[in-house]
């Protein structure tokens, strides 16, 4: 677990003035959430025996903790002629909010910096320099600049670094700036660029990971040892081997070997603790660990048909800090992911040709993005202790995301925007040695139960948040009338009309079923389909299979996967199952036997580029030209509302083309939904929206769910929406939260034209 795991966000901090010499006042940063009663009353060198809390004292440097008085300013760090010219308009006011709010849009991020531009611009009768520490008005002045940085700069910077798009507070997002500010916290910020240089490590990210194992800078620019134990690297030593052979910078860290001890950490682990020279090799270590787990994620996500570093970055950090948290032994040196059993009250990896098992620490998170599926918790959540649950470790590392890209924008000079999650249809550490023999077994074999606190929990687990990423769009569509828009999405629903041949010869036409990847069995659903169609038919239609059991597949492709089915023989056995069913209900009844189909995101966003282009043959290009993500099953069109690509229309406005989308319902897990616009009409006050989408089966029933074209309607004279029942043809109740199965509204959203 690491230091902000152990203890509470809310203890206090000690701030840092610039031109202070001696420690005046503490303060208490403002996190919404409690401790448990043991880390309330914990000192902050828990983690330390008494002879390494003694060790750590002689290092030195403890009087520069980022939040205690430390050096005097240097003058040209706040040069009144610097102040940006709307800045000063805005002190002249004065106008102190929108003053802070215009220096931190203009770059001044650094909390020192910005409580001199306040204090100062109060303060014309001082010089901005360093105080008379003999001055009569010391203390009242010092008390002053104190409280201007807890009331105003902090307040400011942290209603500025909200982090929307992953649900983190501000006062979460620039928790660690204090860090990084004033005269030590720029040597820190040096400190970081180097080691994350030496490594090839976001210096945001690595400087978001030192201060999470230990929250004050000084640990790591002092120049005194620092363990191994105090930074977190707790299997630093006992793999050595293996970071030595994976990370070339594992050679600079410098520590001693003859020294090493033991300790027993908060799992009840006895593990190796060295004493690393300085606190740059620390820091270096941390780097090469982590580093030494991006590359394994990296191979794992090669080897298992993915792209690590085509992630978005929030979801790169958040992997890597997990594997460092809760352990990447469930991946092999060739990017093979382990499953273990229990055996004798141990977890062991699976022997050749065993079934079963589950995925262990950062492992089982691979395998949820290959799946398509968002590990990142967007919701507001505090950071908690996440020792029995494998969902407040996601929201930890979601939040330790979150401060990661803040410190890589406004620190380091690295913006890494959001971005889409893993493409469906693109699907397809230590080795058994570390686990089994050799030098470091008993470290390695227990880390599994050690590093991974969900190590029970089935691998397609859903306890974790549905909400959408950030699509990625880089192009406009082109123009195309609204006539042939609408000749287009007919056509593609006419497509998507697949005929099929029935035993016996009887010809039936069908649209494909609804297929949702989130609700389990995919990986099963791939193996079962492939092993009865064979490797023919994968080489005929290459990634066909896992593209329809994830829900992207291309209705062609459906349509050639279910054809196989039935030559199969597989239709008689689901028309004894459903004897009322017509044949075209029993097609999609075989479709939903074998989990084959495609979800509202997959059909909408193959409509949509049909409209605009007149074919689905979707090359990474043509989607990057018509600003969806150049992987299909990345994108979710489910956040249009932050994409420059689009714009949002009034929802009267609606018309052939535009997307419709729709959150999920108030309190609901579910993941919402999007359809494409075929048509508005108006009678009177009511606009009658023509929609096609794939829809579930739950609400309508199995012969209603899939591909089909369905009736919102919307009364603008009552605000009331209501949807027309595809099984009778009847008006459903009218409500006034949107038009579809409690689904809130997000917006309608248009396409900017090239």
């Amino acid at each position: 677990m690491s230091y902000d795991e152990r203890l509470s966000a809310d203890q206090p901090r000690r701030v840092e003035s610039p031109f202070l010499s001696e420690e005046l006042f503490a303060v208490a940063c403002e996190v919404p959430w409690q401790p448990h009663a043991a880390t309330l009353t914990a000192s902050p060198f828990q983690r330390l025996s008494a002879e390494a809390e003694e060790d750590f004292a002689r290092a030195g440097d403890r009087e520069d903790d980022g939040e205690v008085s430390g050096a005097p300013p240097l003058e040209e760090r706040f040069d009144p002629s610097t102040i940006p010219q709307d800045v000063a308009d805005a002190l002249a006011k004065p106008d102190w909010p929108l003053a802070l709010q215009l220096a931190i849009q203009g770059g001044w991020h650094d909390e020192n910096e910005l409580t001199n531009l306040i204090f100062f611009t109060r303060h014309k009768e001082l010089e901005p320099g360093p105080l008379d520490k003999n001055d009569s008005k010391f203390k009242k002045l010092s008390d002053e600049w104190g409280k201007i940085l807890k009331t105003e700069v902090r307040p400011a910077i942290q209603k500025a670094s909200e982090d929307t798009n992953l649900k983190v507070t501000g006062v979460y997002v620039a928790e660690r700036d204090p860090q990084l500010s004033g005269e030590a916290g720029g040597k820190f910020k040096e400190l970081v660029e180097s080691v994350a240089a030496d490594a090839g490590l976001d210096p945001g990210f690595l400087a978001a990971v030192l201060l999470a194992e230990w929250d004050r800078r000084s640990l790591y620019l002092s120049t005194g040892e620092v363990k191994s134990f105090v930074t977190g690297t707790d299997d630093f030593f006992a793999s050595r081997a293996q970071l030595r052979a994976n990370v070339p910078a594992f050679s600079n860290v410098r520590f001693d070997e003859s020294r090493k001890t033991t300790n027993v950490n908060e799992h009840g682990r006895t593990v190796t603790t060295i004493p690393f020279k300085t606190g740059r090799d620390a820091a270096l270590a941390t780097a090469v660990y982590l580093k030494y787990a991006e590359i394994k994620l990296r191979k794992a996500f090669e080897k298992n048909g993915g792209d690590f570093d085509a992630l978005p970055a929030e979801t790169r950090f958040a992997l890597v800090r997990i594997a460092m948290a809760a352990g990447h032994g469930g991946i092999s040196q060739d990017g093979d992911l382990i499953r273990f059993k229990k055996k004798d009250d141990k977890w062991v990896a699976l022997k050749k040709g065993e079934s079963g098992g589950t995925l262990s620490g950062v492992a089982s998170r691979v395998q949820r993005v290959l799946n398509g599926e968002d590990i990142l918790v967007r919701k507001y959540e505090p950071r908690k202790n996440p020792t029995d649950s494998g969902h407040i470790t996601n929201r930890n590392a979601t939040i330790l995301a979150a401060q990661a890209k803040h410190l890589s924008d406004w620190f380091f000079g690295v913006p890494s925007n959001a971005a889409a999650q893993p493409e469906l249809e693109m699907f397809e550490g230590f080795d058994d040695a570390e686990l089994l023999g050799g030098e470091g077994n008993e470290d390695a074999e227990a880390s599994y139960s050690d590093f991974d606190p969900e190590l029970t929990e089935a691998a397609d687990d859903t306890d974790h948040e549905m909400e959408e990423p950030e699509p990625s769009f880089e192009r406009l569509v082109p123009k195309v009338s609204l006539v042939d828009l609408r000749t287009r999405i007919d056509d593609y629903l006419n497509l998507a009309r697949a005929t099929y041949t029935l035993p016996g010869g009887t010809v039936v036409s069908a649209l494909p079923q609804f297929r949702y990847a989130g609700a389990g069995g995919t990986e099963a659903a791939i193996t079962r389909v492939s092993g009865i169609l064979g490797s023919t038919f994968e080489k005929t239609h290459p990634r066909a299979i896992r593209n329809a059991a994830y829900g992207r597949a291309r209705p062609s492709e459906i349509e050639a996967i279910t054809q196989a089915l039935i030559d199969a023989g597989k239709f008689s056995a689901v028309r004894t199952a459903h004897p009322s069913f017509s044949n075209g209900d029993l097609v999609r009844a075989l479709q939903e036997e074998f989990k084959m189909g495609i979800d509202c995101a997959g059909y909408v966003q193959l409509a949509f580029i049909y409209a605009f282009t007149g074919s689905d043959n979707d090359t990474p290009s043509l989607r990057r030209d018509l600003g969806l993500h150049e992987k299909r099953g990345w994108e979710k069109l489910s956040d249009l509302s932050s994409s420059a690509h689009f714009k949002q229309v009034n929802l009267v406005d609606g018309r052939t083309g535009d997307l419709f989308v729709l959150r999920p319902p108030a309190g609901s897990r579910e993941p919402g939904h999007t359809v494409i616009v075929v048509d508005r009409t108006v009678s009177g006050t009511v606009h009658t929206f023509l929609v096609d989408a794939s829809w579930g089966t739950g609400m309508y029933g199995k012969p209603s769910g899939g591909v089909a074209r369905r009736k919102f309607k919307y009364d603008t004279s009552s605000g009331e929406w209501w949807d027309i029942n595809p099984a009778s043809g009847n008006p459903e109740p009218k409500n006034t939260a949107g038009p579809y199965n409690g689904h809130l509204i997000d917006g309608m959203y248009r396409a900017k034209e090239k």
